[in-house]
């Protein structure tokens, strides 16, 4: 399985939610997450998109901004009934 972490794009982003919610996460389509506000939080120079691909299916999802003094992970997400091993995380 050969994994690969990349810079995400709007399309990839609209791709993810558009996929319906991930079980046991929020998901506000008119909101944060409508396709109009990650666009702008994607061209925001603090904010990286990145996404876990796995034989070119994204399959994970890292959002992360920074203000020039402290920075927070914002969303991560993996796609539902998708089991480990996963980087840096459990089996």
């Amino acid at each position: 399985m050969p994994q690969q972490i990349r810079r995400l794009t709007i399309n990839d982003m609209t791709a993810w939610f558009g996929s319906g919610p991930t079980p046991g996460c929020r998901y506000k389509p008119k909101g944060r997450e409508s396709r109009r506000a990650l666009a702008a939080e994607i061209e925001y120079a603090g904010a990286v998109f990145f996404g876990l691909f796995e034989n070119d299916r994204m399959v994970g999802v890292a959002i992360a901004n920074w203000d020039g003094r402290r920075g927070w992970i914002n969303r991560l997400a993996i796609g539902p009934g998708l089991p480990g091993p996963w980087p840096g995380g459990r089996n």
